[in-house]
C-alpha cells in the first residue's frame, strides 16, 4: 500500500513536471 502511494506521488509529480515544461517552451515561443 505504502509502495503504490508513492508510484502514485511520483507519477503526479512527472505529470506536473511535464505541463510546467510545456508551460516554458510556450511562453518561449510567445517571447520571441
Amino acid at each position: 500500500m505504502l509502495a503504490y502511494g508513492h508510484l502514485a506521488y511520483l507519477l503526479e509529480l512527472i505529470h506536473l513536471i511535464r505541463w510546467i515544461m510545456k508551460m516554458l517552451l510556450l511562453f518561449r515561443q510567445v517571447i520571441e
